[in-house]
């Protein structure tokens, strides 16, 4: 994807604050390695609730959406 796409995703995801957001941004340089942390990465991020978790790993399974072609 190109970074754009990425950049999109992520603010595109409702589900999470601000703050939140720019918790995830300062662990995570930019929103494509965010996209690509591993399932475990994710579970140790404390900060954030299981249902935000959940969608945000819901939202990565959409990728279609984001494709260019």
């Amino acid at each position: 994807m190109d970074d754009r796409l990425y950049w999109h995703w992520f603010c595109s995801m409702e589900n999470l604050s601000p703050v939140k957001k720019t918790r995830l941004l300062r662990l995570y340089s930019s929103p494509e390695q965010l996209y690509n942390i591993e399932e475990k990465q994710m579970a140790a991020l404390e900060f954030l609730t299981d249902r935000e978790k959940k969608q945000f790993s819901d939202s990565r399974n959409e990728e279609k959406a984001f494709r260019t072609t």
